[in-house]
């Protein structure tokens, strides 16, 4: 991601170059605090969104069964024999 491209770039060029104790007391905290946050906030996420008992219905979740696919009638009509399907030949000239 490019948010945590910059925060790399800052802190492993600009900070260590400039503050190289500073950079090696805090920057073991901040890595584990950052990939901590990450962590707790995609299992916020999953309570959140996803961890729940009450069945939700709404159109985007009933309408993939509600068309002629859905309820299984969708049959393709077959061609007689010896005919087509379209416009008869030559009629397009």
């Amino acid at each position: 991601n490019t948010p945590g491209l910059y925060v790399f770039a800052v802190f492993m060029f600009f900070i260590r170059r400039r503050y190289l104790a500073w950079w090696a007391k805090y920057n073991y905290i901040l890595s584990c605090g950052l990939q901590g946050g990450v962590a707790f906030g995609g299992i916020l996420i999953f309570l959140a969104l996803q961890y729940h008992t009450k069945k939700l219905v709404w159109w985007g979740n009933t309408i993939s069964k509600s068309g002629v696919d859905g309820i299984g009638t969708a049959t393709l009509k077959a061609v007689p024999k010896g005919s087509y399907f379209g416009l008869p030949e030559g009629s397009w000239e």
